[in-house]
């Protein structure tokens, strides 16, 4: 069943937005399978705070954070 994720209004720029193949290792490197929320929000909005309460991590790639 297809993730739906409701509508928000980012405050800020989007950044760090994870990619499949990122997630993918994430969830090889931790050894859990990433729940389909979290890797279509991660895809679609990369990190941030939701609701004023939630921080919401996101992998990333190390080669291009510096």
């Amino acid at each position: 069943m297809p993730t739906t994720l409701p509508t928000l209004k980012p405050s800020g720029p989007l950044k760090a937005r994870a990619t499949d193949a990122l997630l993918d290792e994430a969830a090889r490197s931790l050894k859990l399978e990433l729940p389909p929320s979290y890797r279509e929000f991660a895809k679609t909005y990369g990190n941030g705070l939701t609701a004023g309460l939630f921080m919401i991590y996101v992998p990333v790639d190390a080669a291009c954070s510096e």
